[in-house]
């Protein structure tokens, strides 16, 4: 019991508040892509807005290496991108070092190295 309930804390205390801002592709919020690969580093302190830690990336689909790369992003609330796109809420409070990738068979978000190419 005393394991669950530690566990629980540790989410508890590092849950970003849905104003806090993230890194997003713009192809997220108005391109109708879906988040496809999202990782959470640790917040910077100060930030007026407050830093979530999270940066959300689209699916890649078809675009090259490059044309990821070159997507514009946009600084705004966790709300937002979850406004268009809540099929990673489940994760939000995932520490920062966490890295999660979306599985394209079966469409589900996958614990991933945050460091691999």
């Amino acid at each position: 019991m005393a394991g669950t309930l530690a566990g629980v804390a540790r989410r508890i205390v590092t849950a970003p508040a849905l104003s806090d801002f993230c890194l997003v592709d713009e192809c997220v919020l108005t391109g109708g892509i879906k988040v496809g690969f999202l990782y959470r580093e640790d917040p910077e302190p100060g930030e007026p807005h407050g830093d979530s830690g999270w940066a959300l990336r689209g699916e890649a689909g078809d675009a090259s290496e490059d044309d990821i790369d070159a997507r514009d992003v946009a600084w705004v609330p966790l709300s937002a991108v979850l406004a268009v796109d809540d099929t990673w809420g489940h994760l939000i409070a995932s520490p920062p070092g966490s890295a999660f990738a979306r599985n394209p068979k079966t469409w589900k978000f996958e614990a991933v190295d945050p460091d691999a190419p």
